[in-house]
């Protein structure tokens, strides 16, 4: 009764002040007061946490509202923490809640602080004092992100090369300078050339603490604030990153350093020091008197906050016509890094248990992380027509990178991202996507427009290989995706996907202008299918002008390539990288296959030369070079053997009669002999946004080309020699990279015997692994000529099956091998082109000296030699052995495998691998 009489109290209030009961609209204005009424434009509220506020009292005094509106007038809403909106702030399907601008207004959520107070230095340097406690690591000058001061200075590939430091060589193991303790600094620490370096070694303690080193990773950055240098000025230390540096050997890894003063050297630069003086240097055409720089305050604007675990949703909740500028990331005292996709950051708005939430017509600009993301159990949510850019991460994420069976009811569904224009993101995290789908079904990705990341448009699937996952049934269709990469990142695509994707269809995507960094042997695709991407079809897409294949495929299982236009990528069309004798891989056929260079073939991978090809199936598709088919084009050899092979059996090699192939029209005449193949024609200008000539033409920019970074030297540790007795105890090889099953395998230094010293390597096999070559470790490197060596002790079990070999590596993953030694059956043998020849004996659980030479490069003799040593015997050698491959020439890799299908075990000490 009670409640009942202050329904009725409340309805004839809203009757007095001429409002509808049913229906409750709230003004907002930055003139006005949150402690008004704000049910009239007169008397309106000043802030959208305000509304919030007054919503959630209302509704905590009984009141029942029907559909509630929030109006926000044009102005700027100075925002300086996100805005929460828990499950209690929901609307319902009847009557939601909505945050719209009033009709005709642009309101402006500004989450940064302005600063206006630079003058002008005699040296061109402007400087002003900020505000007391006032710290930021991004700041705009009139609307345009500036650079934070680097070293060296780069222009990211737009028109400009990208210029990076190179590291030399990597630091595996030695003093933490934080506790003095012996420490793994793989992940950590680098050798640089001292000049690069120089400038951090007057900086004091704290200054040095400031700067940050960002490193690239092939597919991914991180970022740390630097430690220590040595006296030397070569060894760099810096905070734990999820990557050893040298990950990848063969190119030396790149690097830049940032926020130290010695780096303010370039217009658009600036430094904020510790005492809070900020230094700019204006870019051309700046005016000391007309310039306003701003300091991003806030991380967000919105968090939508339900409690999945509870079942407790934010529902009905709709935001149109808003504009979002200005978000801050600041680094915490960890550092920065992921593994993958940047998924780390958080977001200018975010949500988890959300329920029937939109985001439309709404502007997001100079955000330093993510833009939208939508994490576990959201559903039935939509995203269109939203102009996201100038981002530091990704534009839009969807779905969590967690899951378990435990909750499998908490999986992201039915998303909506359509309409929008995603443009230059990835600004202070190169490794985001545009945008990506972790474990979410039921997603549609349809007529966005995606351009100017550093990394991949879309990316859809979180699971490695063939496991179990709930990313199913998405559609990516209609998508103009294209300028990415520039350059920066590597093992990136239009598209890419991972994992079993039943149901996911990839249809009527234009993709074009795919340039990677690729200097770590990982590429620039348009499609590309990696780790067990399984049961995905991808149709009528047009990809053009990628760096090294417009469709790739690592491995996976029945992915249907087919009506799709490929068109001249620089370095190859089409690449599977592994062989999979159990099923079906990738089906291509209907296909529009065209390029006009001579280098690339049609197919690449690491099947060089195997006859067994069943993993494939190629038909009925459409093959033209305007220069001439190169006679390697298909799979390393001509059309003849490749249709002998069993391929392509009803397709054909024809010019495909583009509309206008010079400029980029590829849609096909109607008499192009396409047509009798089956392929279907389809209409690639309906891809990207619709809608508004205005709202079209925002999608439409000129890109500058790409203008790659000089090719690094290759990575290779010129002299190598390891005794074992600094590593500790059960650490690997910490100077290759290890590699074992954890199946009863291993690779770890051990006590157990030593040659010298106290300790030695350990390599135990085990039986039953899934690779009989491991466990194996490996160094990449880069001998080209003169005088090569390998020596080391050498002790093995009974039974022990292993061998050490030199390679050298050609097109895809195909090699040549040099010297090899096997160890097998207490014997030592040589591997050469004349067959198998033993050296000496080697009776188990005996040390034994072991060296292998051989002089390599344009002077080689094609012969190798070795010894082999036990102690207080003579020495049993043998030379003039020819190279296992003759045509064998210089060292790119040093590997030693173990091949025994038991457990047994062999140990090494005393390693050298060099220059002699």
């Amino acid at each position: 009764m009670k409640m009942m009489k202050t329904r009725m109290a409340w309805m004839m209030m809203f009757a007095l002040l001429g409002m509808d009961a049913g229906a409750v609209t709230l003004y907002v204005s930055p003139k006005g007061d949150d402690a008004a009424l704000g049910n009239t434009s007169k008397t309106p509220l000043a802030s959208m946490e305000g509304a919030v506020a007054r919503l959630r009292a209302w509704r905590a005094e009984g009141r029942l509202l029907g559909e509630v509106t929030v109006s926000f007038a044009s102005g700027e809403y100075t925002v300086e923490r996100p805005v929460e909106f828990l499950p209690e702030d929901s609307g319902t399907a009847a009557a939601p809640v909505r945050f719209v601008a009033a009709p005709g207004a642009k309101p402006v959520f500004f989450g940064g602080r302005r600063l206006t107070a630079f003058k002008a230095g005699a040296d061109g340097v402007w400087r002003m004092r900020v505000p007391e406690g006032l710290r930021f690591e991004q700041l705009y000058v009139n609307d345009t992100r500036a650079t934070r001061a680097r070293s060296p200075n780069s222009g990211y590939g737009r028109g400009k090369a990208s210029s990076y430091f190179h590291m030399q060589m990597p630091v595996t193991y030695g003093a933490d300078p934080l506790t003095g303790e012996m420490a793994d600094l793989r992940k950590r620490a680098f050798m640089a050339r001292p000049e690069d370096v120089a400038p951090l070694r007057g900086l004091s303690k704290e200054e040095m603490a400031d700067a940050v080193v960002t490193v690239f990773h092939a597919w991914e950055v991180s970022r740390a604030r630097v430690q220590a240098v040595d006296a030397d000025g070569r060894v760099v230390v810096a905070q734990t990153t999820p990557w050893d540096y040298f990950a990848w050997r063969e190119y030396l890894p790149r690097f830049h350093i940032e926020n130290f003063a010695a780096a303010l050297d370039e217009p658009g630069e600036w430094f904020l020091s510790r005492a809070g003086e900020l230094s700019y240097i204006p870019r051309k055409g700046e005016s000391v008197g007309w310039c306003v720089a701003v300091a991003p305050v806030t991380p967000g604007f919105i968090v939508l906050k339900g409690d999945p675990a509870q079942k407790r949703h934010v529902e009905h909740l709709h935001f149109k016509g808003l504009a979002f500028q200005y978000t801050g990331f600041t680094m915490t005292g960890d550092g920065w890094g992921n593994g993958q996709a940047s998924i780390s950051q958080g977001a200018c708005v975010e949500g988890s248990g959300v329920r029937s939430v939109s985001i439309t017509d709404c502007t997001f600009a100079h955000i330093g992380n993510h833009g939208i993301w939508l994490k576990k159990d959201c559903r039935d949510c939509a995203i269109e027509r939203c102009h996201l850019s100038d981002l530091g991460g990704g534009a839009v994420y969807v779905g969590d990178s967690k899951w378990s069976q435990q909750e499998i009811d908490l999986v992201t569904q039915r998303v909506t991202i359509d309409n929008n224009i995603l443009h230059a993101g990835g600004r202070l995290f190169h490794g985001c996507t545009a945008v990506w789908i972790g474990h979410a079904s039921d997603v549609q990705v349809t007529h966005n427009d995606i351009a100017d990341f550093y990394y991949t448009g879309i990316s859809i699937g979180w699971t490695w290989g063939y496991q179990p996952t709930v990313t199913h049934r998405n559609t990516l269709a209609f998508n103009h995706i294209h300028h990415l990469g520039w350059g920066v990142m590597s093992d990136m695509a239009g598209i890419y996907s991972l994992g079993n994707l039943d149901g996911t269809a990839v249809s009527n995507n234009v993709i074009h202008h795919v340039a990677s960094y690729d200097h770590t042997g990982r590429g620039g695709w348009g499609l590309y299918t990696d780790e067990g991407s399984a049961n995905m079809v991808f149709e009528n897409n047009l990809v053009h002008h990628t760096k090294t294949g417009n469709i790739h495929q690592h491995y996976g299982r029945d992915n249907t390539f087919r009506n799709n236009i490929l068109v001249e990528s620089a370095d190859g069309q089409i690449q599977r990288s592994r062989l999979e004798k159990e099923h079906t891989t990738i089906i291509v056929t209907n296909n529009v296959i065209c390029w006009t260079n001579a280098s690339p073939m049609i197919w690449r991978g690491y099947a060089k030369g195997d006859p067994y090809m069943g993993d494939v199936v190629f038909d009925h598709n459409l093959y033209w070079n305007a220069k001439g088919m190169p006679t390697n084009a298909f799979h390393y050899g001509p059309w003849e053997a490749w249709r002998e092979a069993g391929h392509d059996a009803h397709s054909l090699i024809a010019n495909p009669l583009f509309v206008d192939f010079k400029n980029e029209d590829y849609r096909l005449k109607p008499a192009s002999p396409a047509f009798k193949l089956g392929f279907t024609a389809f209409d690639p200008s309906e891809a990207g946004v619709y809608g508004t000539a205005a709202w079209k033409k925002k999608a439409v920019k000129v890109y500058p080309k790409v203008v790659f970074a000089k090719k690094p030297e290759r990575f290779h540790i010129r002299r190598l020699f390891e005794d074992f007795e600094s590593q500790p105890l059960g650490t690997p090889f910490l100077h290759m990279q290890n590699q074992v099953e954890k199946k009863g395998d291993s690779i770890a230094v051990t006590d157990e015997h030593a040659f010298s010293g106290k300790q030695s390597l350990k390599v135990q096999d085990a039986p039953g692994l899934q690779h009989r070559f491991n466990p194996h470790f490996f160094l990449n490197c880069a001998h080209t000529n003169g005088l090569i060596e390998n020596a080391f002790a050498v002790r093995a079990q009974e039974g022990a099956d292993f061998c050490a070999e030199w390679r050298e590596y050609k097109e895809g993953n195909h090699y040549m091998t040099g010297p090899c030694l096997l160890f097998q059956n207490g014997k030592v043998l040589a591997r050469t082109a004349d067959g198998t020849k033993e050296i000496a004996a080697l009776p188990p659980d005996t040390w034994a000296k072991v060296r292998v030479w051989a002089r390599v490069g344009k002077k080689t003799d094609g012969a190798w030699s070795a010894s082999v040593e036990i102690p207080g015997q003579p020495a049993a050698e043998a030379t003039g052995l020819r190279f296992a491959s003759p045509e064998f020439r210089i060292v790119q890799w040093l590997g030693f495998s173990s091949n025994a299908d038991r457990a047994v075990a062999y140990y090494l000490d005393d390693f050298f691998f060099g220059e002699k």
